[in-house]
């Protein structure tokens, strides 16, 4: 994670799957002021946020969109 944050590369998270996904969401998401540096890190990661309960065409949509447009 930390050499797609340097290198400016996106990446994606399922939302609601739990564990360190959900807390690397919430830090990306938060309004609050970074208090670590994974924190500070991670608010200037390229992070998209899917939910994790939307239906398996759409993210397999998104993702062949993202890896043919090299976004």
């Amino acid at each position: 994670m930390v050499q797609n944050i340097a290198q400016n590369r996106e990446m994606i998270f399922l939302e609601g799957m739990g564990g360190l996904t959900d807390d690397i969401i919430a830090a990306k998401t938060s309004t609050q002021h970074s208090k670590t540096k994974i924190e500070s890190m991670i608010k200037k990661a390229r992070i998209t946020v899917l939910p994790a309960a939307q239906p398996a065409a759409d993210l397999v949509s998104i993702f062949c969109n993202r890896l043919l447009n090299n976004v």
